[in-house]
């Protein structure tokens, strides 16, 4: 190989080596290309670049070689800038620096900047230091995003800043000797300030509303006159102060508005007067750094302390040489450490009301004596270091040695673990039942609750401020009665002890189960509900006292004489006591006889001799289980019974006692509209003293009322119109619910004017009015003796899913019971319960006219509706309600029953809507167009619907008319109501050019509402003296009509909430709808056919 080619593969090898690819980016000596050219053009701007080291001959510059470059990933991280000054005119801007991307940290040493240096967009909380570097007082200032780090560190700056000259910096630190900075924060009130720390500054500098996070002193002799400053600091939370000072001082003043941690340990600091530092209490840090003068009266100078606003991990800490401890009843920290300042006084007692303090730090300190049971009450003491003596610590103490940390904390590394369980003799808990509060009780239950394991999820200790360490622990809030009855394990895992403990959470009797007599002259006594604690066990036979040896939950051994024989003996735990007889015999088991769930204490006590229950006075079964209504602190007077330690009302009444009256009516008799005697049936209370009654805006002079019934006489009125009934302060009132009764013209007798008939029956020729009701004659029919049969037959199809179809030649009409509505007085809906499409036919046999058909309401079980649906096939005089009326053949009647519905209120109402449309058959095109007028020879619409009705009438009607027929539907405006006839009015909901919603509005029945509509098909008379004898070819349909005229027009939001409510049911019913025409017109076929 020739020198050429060898010295062009060293060449090659060079160039691949120091530059290559590194995924889309271009690598050169260890940075990317962006990041190597940044560096090579301040390098060269700079005159820099002949200190960079290079392998070929210049061509490329080892940048991440020199000590003052540091290189990460392929990106320049870290830059220490000194100019050598050959270009002295030129500084270093921000413009040199920002093509760097992830540039932490840059040094600028003792040369030349501009001041826009730190407005460097930094990408990665970049730090700029600047050390020794002229033109830094007019900084201009970065964006907050940037979270630029400053550091200036000049030995003498020789010049002031203003503190908004500092602003939008993440931290700024200046180190300056003579360094001024001036408030100017009124220029620029929303300046945003970082952590801000002065080193070796000589005056504190007024911060006066200047909001600073952290504030850091670090003073070298400064002049302490000055320190009258930190009262300005009222928007600092966090001051610390530390250095050296020249001369003696005393501990400045701080403002309480934001200071949260104080950290003050500049030396000289002396008190020569308690300090008061009560004001600051938001002060949640709180650290005084060793200063041996700073005492007062051999004790820490600060009193009172403050009271913390929040003491949740507050921190207070002394370093001074003081002798005496301070007075615990008056720090509010929940840690004090008071570590390595010399304290000799003995340890005071220590008092349970000072549970704020969990950490008392007193180590190293020559503090002699013994240590009190009373420390037992505080959750950390760290002890180590101290004179006091480790040999007689209560057991609350050597009981928990097990756990190491806490074993160190006192005693400290030197001593060995004591392992002997007889440390843990003391640890005796039991159940304490405190206002709805189950907790753990007893002596040396440990410093840590968290470390008490349970075998329940329900029962386990807790946090809580009712807790006092060692003695008492929450383990369940009762926040339903009863607590539910369990036996629960315990396991104080950091003790000694290694056995559990079992305690119950109610407080039975002692339940003995057998009894032991062995030869060792002991008795031992097995059971349940017996204590830990033997000291609170008594047990006498014969009268003679046995000495208790052990106790535990479920046995007890005691010294006895092994005597065989019958004894008597009677137990104690605590203040439970129990007696028993039993036979004896030496080295034998005797078992108790039992009584079944132990007689549900404390419904009963249990009789051990036999195994029965002695039940209390209002208990009984051989149990005790039946339960008492307990006394009851509040009255509920006749209304109402009391429960527990509330009143549960009987029907109609509610109220904390019972004292108001749910009013109601579901019955009414009216008068006539010349006035008269009117009865109304309901609910009405049986106590009062005011008790008044107006119908229709006019006093019913009162003849007889009870809690059913009110008997009184009304002026004379017409129409329908409201009730109104004042209770003493209340008045309840029923809208619309009183119907007039018009005058009738005599029972069976004809009026020859038809005055009091709808539309006057039409004319003398097509009916007599009879009880305001046409009686139609001469072939005439309908609810006005205006109409005819039509030429060909009706057919009518009720289907299995309670749809009805009424279908004539081309014109199909349905009916459908829709919904049942509870009401309000406002005439809201309440509850909406879908009937369409719900219904279940119970009883159904072949050619019988009458169908059956039932449905519950999911959300009111009680509640069953009954709808009958009879094909009327020979005419006949019937009545409803007290109303006789004539039911034509070929027509459709549905009565319909509603039973034991359950209201939302006694002032609600219900009620049952149904839909009613007509449509053509598209597959026949027979459409008769020829036009059709009146009895007065008016021209008729042939697409109609309308309300044709009167006050004075007994029924309600509603027309749909559309090319010459009729769908007449008639419904009585009267319901039966829990058995009584009363009035009915009837609404319209919703109404389009082809079909009618209208809505019964039916009385409080609560019982049985009961409901007789009827409907057929009937064509309009066409007089022949119009130039038409033909039938007409409008169709009409008459469904449920309204006595007041105003209803359609006046409830138009009622309706919008209807329909809202209805949309849904009626998509999902269309297909039935479609179904339904389907079959009608093939019925329609055959009917031709016929």
């Amino acid at each position: 190989m020739n020198k050429s080619l060898t010295l062009f593969i060293i060449l090659f090898l060079s160039i691949s080596i120091f530059k290559h690819r590194v995924g889309n980016a271009i690598e050169i000596n260890g940075l990317i290309e962006t990041e190597y050219n940044c560096i090579h053009s301040l390098y060269s701007s700079f005159d820099l670049i002949a200190s960079v080291g290079s392998i070929d001959n210049n061509n490329t510059f080892l940048f991440c070689n020199s000590t003052s470059i540091e290189c990460e990933y392929g990106y320049l991280t870290s830059l220490n800038f000194t100019s050598l000054n050959t270009k002295a005119s030129i500084s270093l801007t921000s413009q040199h620096i920002s093509c760097f991307n992830k540039l932490k940290k840059i040094k600028i040493d003792s040369s030349p900047v501009s001041p826009d240096i730190t407005s460097f967009n930094g990408k990665n909380n970049t730090e700029i230091t600047l050390l020794n570097v002229d033109n830094i007082y007019n900084l201009v200032l970065p964006s907050v995003s940037s979270k630029i780090s400053l550091i200036i560190d000049y030995y003498s700056c020789g010049f002031s800043f203003n503190i908004t000259s500092l602003a939008n910096f993440a931290s700024v630190k200046i180190t300056c000797v003579d360094l001024k900075i001036l408030n100017n924060i009124n220029f620029n009130p929303a300046a945003i300030f970082g952590d801000l720390t002065l080193v070796n500054v000589l005056a504190i500098p007024d911060l006066s509303n200047v909001s600073i996070p952290s504030i850091t002193y670090s003073l070298n002799a400064p002049d302490v006159y000055t320190f009258s400053n930190f009262t300005t600091h009222n928007k600092i939370k966090k001051i610390l102060v530390t250095g050296k000072s020249a001369k003696p001082y005393d501990f400045p003043h701080f403002p309480a508005n934001s200071l949260e941690h104080l950290e003050f340990s500049l030396d000289q600091l002396t008190a020569s007067n308690p300090i008061n530092i009560s004001h600051l209490n938001k002060l949640n840090y709180f650290y005084i750094g060793y200063n041996p003068n700073f005492i007062y009266n051999y004790t820490i100078p600060f009193k009172p302390y403050p009271i913390l606003s929040n003491s949740s991990n507050s921190l207070m800490k002394i370093s001074s040489p003081f002798i005496k401890l301070p007075d615990f009843s008056e720090n509010y920290y929940e840690t004090i450490i008071l570590s390595e300042n010399g304290i000799e006084s003995p340890l005071p007692l220590w008092n349970k009301n000072y549970s704020i303090i969990k950490k008392l730090d007193i180590s190293n300190n020559p503090i002699s004596g013994t240590l009190d049971k009373s420390y037992c009450n505080l959750r950390n003491l760290i002890m180590y270091g101290t004179l006091i003596n480790k040999t007689t610590l209560p057991s609350c103490f050597t009981c928990y040695f097990k756990d190491i940390n806490f074993k160190n904390n006192i005693l400290g590394t030197v001593s060995d673990i004591p392992n002997n369980s007889n440390y843990c003799k003391t640890l005796i808990p039991s159940i304490k039942f405190e206002n709805n509060r189950l907790f753990l009780v007893g002596s040396d239950l440990g410093f840590e609750w968290e470390s008490i394991q349970t075998n329940d999820s329900e029962f386990f200790v807790r946090d809580s401020k009712f807790n006092i360490v060692n003695e008492k622990y929450l383990i369940y809030l009762a926040e339903s009665y009863p607590i539910p009855i369990k036996v629960i394990e315990f396991n104080f895992t950091k003790s000694l002890v290694t056995n559990l403990f079992y305690l119950s959470n109610w407080f039975y009797l002692p339940k003995p189960i057998s009894v032991l007599l062995t030869s060792k002259d002991q008795i031992e006594i097995k059971g349940q509900y017996f204590s830990y604690n033997s000291s609170e066990v008594l047990i006498y036979i014969n009268f003679f006292q046995v000495e208790i040896i052990s106790s535990t939950f479920d046995t007890i051994i005691g010294v006895f004489g092994s005597n065989a024989g019958s004894y008597s003996i009677d137990m104690a735990i605590g203040d439970r006591v129990i007696s028993f007889s039993v036979q004896l015999n030496i080295d034998q088991i005797t078992d108790i006889p039992q009584c079944p769930k132990e007689c549900n204490y404390p419904n009963g006590q249990c009789d051990y001799n036999t195994g029965f229950c002695q039940c209390n006075d209002q208990y009984y079964n051989s149990d005790c289980s039946e339960v008492p209504i307990p006394e009851c602190p509040i009255d509920c007077g006749p209304n109402g019974n009391c429960e527990i330690d509330s009143c549960i009302c009987f029907d109609n009444y509610y109220g904390n006692q019972c004292e108001y009256v749910n009013v109601s009516i579901y019955a009414i008799e009216e008068a006539t509209e010349n006035g008269g005697n009117t009865l109304l049936y309901g609910f009405f209370g049986n106590s009062f003293s005011i008790f008044k009654v107006n119908i229709g805006g006019k006093s019913c002079s009162l003849n007889h009322y009870n809690d059913q019934m009110i008997n009184c006489t009304i002026p004379p009125g017409k129409g329908v119109v409201s009730i109104s009934i004042t209770i003493d302060l209340n008045t309840y009132n029923f809208t619309n619910i009183y119907k007039y009764l018009p005058i009738s013209n005599g029972a069976g007798a004809a009026d020859s004017s038809n005055n009091n008939c709808i539309n006057k029956c039409t004319s003398t020729n097509n009916g007599d009015c009879i009880n305001s009701v046409c009686v139609c004659k001469n072939g005439f029919q309908g609810y006005d003796c205006s109409s005819i049969s039509p030429p060909s037959k009706s057919n009518n199809t009720i289907f299995d899913n309670g749809d009805t179809t009424i279908s004539n030649q081309d014109t199909n009409y349905q009916i459908n019971i829709a919904s049942l509505l509870e009401i309000n007085q406002n005439n809201q809906i309440i509850k909406n319960h879908l009937l369409k499409g719900n219904w279940n036919l119970t009883k159904s046999t072949p050619d019988n006219p009458i169908q059956i058909f039932t449905q519950t309401l999911s959300d009111n079980k009680d509640c069953l509706i009954t709808a009958t649906l009879e094909e009327v096939r020979v005419k006949r005089i019937t009545s409803f309600a007290g109303i006789n009326f004539t039911l034509d053949d070929n027509s459709i009647k549905i009565s319909i029953s509603i039973k034991n519905y359950r209201y939302q209120s006694s002032l609600n109402s219900l009620q049952l809507t149904f839909e009613s449309s007509v449509l053509n058959d598209n597959n026949n095109n027979n459409n008769n167009n020829e036009i059709q007028y009146d009895s007065s020879c008016n021209i008729i619409d042939k697409n109609k619907i309308d309300i044709d009705n009167q006050e004075d009438q007994y029924s309600n009607y509603i027309i749909i008319q559309k090319n010459g027929k009729q769908l007449i539907g008639r419904i009585i405006s009267r319901v039966l109501s829990d058995g009584r006839s009363t009035f009915s009015n009837t609404l319209v909901l919703n109404k389009t050019k082809d079909s009618i919603v209208t809505a019964l509005q039916l009385p409080h029945c609560t019982k049985e509402c009961l409901i007789d509509p009827d409907f057929q098909v009937l064509v309009k008379f066409n007089p022949i003296t119009c130039g038409n004898s033909d039938e007409n070819s409008s169709k009409t349909a008459i469904i449920a009509g309204s006595n007041n005229n105003y209803n359609y027009n006046n409830n138009n939001n009622y309706n919008n909430n209807y329909n809202n409510n209805n949309n849904n049911n009626n998509n999902n019913n269309n297909n039935n709808n479609n179904n339904n025409n389907n079959n009608n017109n093939n019925n329609n076929n055959n009917n031709n056919n016929k």
